[in-house]
């Protein structure tokens, strides 16, 4: 389907890129890259916004008109969904989620520091934000081009699209449930948002 039908991309600052990974995977994912007037720091994070299963980042449509027009964002399809191909290692979620991290450091011009990023996930995307969260992970260094790669300040948990209100799922940490379990029940905590 091209990008002019699917609707969330008739924003003319969203750029469409496609990223080979190291999983094998061609990750395909819409880029807003920050202006001069909001760089990205840490008062202007970077938002990845991780869709669930079985969508695509087409999901994403109605919150892109609540941002500000000129926040940092980048909308990836996981791979194995919509337009990115599957990966040819294994479909664990700290795998696919460190892809996804690579293909953004490759779009994001070199920093001196990591790019602070903020991961927004709903269901299987939710899934990989918390795996990455919990891991502090970073995408590998590639010898013949070292830079900072994107880091993770937060996460936000989606329990269902917003439509009219927002509803968050509680973040777990280690001591706490299993994700699972305040996945599948979605009552657990206060927390809506937490810094990591």
């Amino acid at each position: 389907m091209p990008a002019d039908q699917l609707g969330l991309l008739n924003d003319p600052t969203l750029q469409t890129n496609w990223t080979k990974t190291a999983c094998g995977s061609d990750i395909f994912g819409y880029l807003r890259l920050p202006s001069e007037e909001t760089p990205i720091s840490s008062k202007h994070p970077l938002l990845v916004l991780l869709h669930g299963y079985p969508q695509t980042n087409f999901i994403w449509r109605h919150l892109l008109k609540l941002l500000p027009p000129h926040y940092p964002l980048f909308i990836p399809d996981l791979p194995g969904y919509g337009r990115s191909t599957p990966s040819q290692t294994t479909h664990d979620k700290l795998a696919i989620g460190l892809a996804i991290l690579e293909a953004l450091s490759t779009l994001l011009p070199s920093q001196p520091n990591p790019t602070p990023i903020i991961l927004v996930g709903h269901d299987r995307g939710a899934r990989i934000a918390h795996r990455l969260a919990l891991h502090h992970a970073l995408p590998p260094r590639r010898p013949h081009r070292p830079r900072h790669h994107p880091r993770a300040r937060a996460m936000v948990l989606l329990r269902r699209l917003p439509r009219r209100r927002l509803k968050l799922l509680p973040l777990a940490l280690p001591r706490q449930r299993p994700a699972h379990q305040i996945t599948r029940r979605g009552r657990c905590g206060r927390c809506v948002l937490r810094r990591v």
